[in-house]
């Protein structure tokens, strides 16, 4: 059931814009509690969703936009995340903990007939299961500063070859692409590892 708190404007804005947030609680059901409205503009409007209302909501300024259900079906917003993937070991227990190892991810032993990684910052996991034949994949991972300085002492502690490229993964240098820095090399099943600090945009890929 929909709860509007009268918005403390004056004026037609104010009319105007009441008048809108009853029509999308009512449509949606959901609950709205508008301390105050800060700007309202009919016009503007993003993919569809309808008019942005920028409110003060429990003091904070946030768009209403973000706590209602869009218009359309295609436009529906939903929570998606990716959960786990599989990946090809020759042996997948050594793969494991050569990730718990290099990469600081936590080795949760077995899992059904996965050998299971988890990355600690998020919900995904790496699930190793041992295959015969497998083309290598590639992964690549964004990490800080901090971090890429401790995973990369770690590949040179192990001996691992290590490149500034795909195609150079073992030229024993790092790369500083899109102002950040970048090293590739291999896992125990001939994956080919990235590590990145800086995300790529269409102008700063490599060719």
């Amino acid at each position: 059931m929909s709860q509007l708190q009268t918005p403390r404007t004056s004026g037609p804005a104010r009319s105007t814009a009441q008048k809108e947030l009853e029509r999308y609680a009512k449509r949606f059901g959901f609950v709205i509690r508008i301390l105050k409205i800060v700007r309202f503009d009919p016009k503007q409007k993003r993919s569809g969703v309808g008019p942005q209302f920028n409110c003060e909501l429990d003091s904070m300024l946030i768009s209403a936009n973000t706590i209602m259900c869009p218009l359309r079906q295609e436009d529906r917003l939903m929570k998606i995340e990716l959960n786990h993937t599989i990946v090809p070991a020759q042996d997948k227990e050594k793969s494991a903990r050569f990730y718990e190892r290099i990469l600081g991810f936590k080795y949760e032993g077995p899992m059904g007939h996965f050998a299971q990684v988890r990355i600690p910052s998020q919900s995904l996991s790496l699930d190793f299961d041992n295959s015969k034949s497998f083309q290598p994949h590639h992964y690549a991972f964004k990490v800080g500063e901090a971090e890429f300085d401790d995973i990369f002492g770690r590949v040179k502690e192990e001996g691992l070859a290590y490149g500034s490229g795909p195609f150079t993964p073992d030229d024993m240098k790092i790369n500083n692409w899109n102002g950040g820095r970048g090293v590739y090399f291999r896992d125990p099943g001939g994956h080919l590892l990235e590590l990145l600090t800086k995300d790529y945009s269409a102008e700063t890929m490599p060719k």
